[in-house]
């Protein structure tokens, strides 16, 4: 389908393929793929035809570019289907991202089965890479289309921002994203300083401290005067007290 290289992107510096054509603010797409052998040349068609284009070969590479850049749409590049699911499971909040799979000569069984474990589509390798963008484009029409399905408050990873429920923006920091983030995976659980600590505070030398201080600014920006929003749980850590969906 395509040739080329592309160094591996790191994640300090995450590499970018961006496009010269309009469509709707450059979509930024995330490509997976461990080889990378092909990588370059996929990512710079797609930057050809209106995608700000990022790549990733390991997926603690995709994880940190999910966490800090506004990705819109994932795609799992040539490493086999079950490879590519399984990687699709390793990458905390990929599911939270429309995903196509890009397979080597796939049959029916194939697309059934990305399907079912969550990818939106399923492309064949082989296929003019034309094919490929069309659905890309399918896709990210119809994610942009779907209203949020809730009245509490919204955790916009593309934007980096909290909405309220009396649909107030709070625009937040990194560390900010990264603690909210997991608040929303926790699902009202507890969330604890491993858990939270993430890219950002895995490179700080007192994590507790740290966090802590940042859900004190947190609350401060919230105006959770009570700690009603972000609960302090003794001796485990901390729970939000609010519904909070991802979109």
């Amino acid at each position: 389908m395509f040739d080329g290289h592309i160094s591996t992107a790191q994640p300090e510096a995450p590499r970018r393929h961006v496009s010269a054509v309009d469509m709707n603010d450059y979509p930024v797409v995330l490509i997976v793929d461990e080889t990378l052998d092909v990588a370059n040349a996929l990512s710079e068609f797609l930057g050809r035809n209106g995608f700000d284009v990022l790549a990733a070969d390991r997926h603690d590479q995709a994880r940190h570019i999910l966490l800090t850049q506004p990705v819109e749409l994932v795609i799992l590049g040539q490493i086999g289907l079950e490879r590519g699911m399984e990687l699709a499971r390793l990458i905390p909040n990929v599911s939270d991202r429309p995903t196509i799979v890009v397979a080597q000569q796939p049959d029916e069984i194939d697309r059934i089965l990305a399907l079912e474990r969550g990818a939106d589509d399923l492309v064949a390798a082989e296929a003019n890479p034309r094919v490929l963008v069309a659905r890309m484009r399918a896709i990210l029409r119809r994610a942009r289309k779907q209203p949020p399905a809730t009245s509490g408050w919204l955790l916009d990873a593309r934007r980096r921002v909290i909405v309220t429920s009396d649909n107030r923006t709070v625009q937040l920091t990194n560390s900010e994203f990264e603690i909210m983030y997991a608040f929303s995976e926790a699902r009202a659980g507890v969330v604890t300083v491993e858990d939270a600590r993430g890219s950002f505070f895995a490179e700080l030398s007192n994590p507790k401290a740290s966090l802590r201080t940042a859900i004190n600014r947190l609350r401060q920006k919230l105006d959770d005067r009570n700690a009603e929003i972000i609960r302090t749980i003794s001796g485990r850590g901390y729970m939000l007290g609010i519904d909070l969906v991802q979109v």
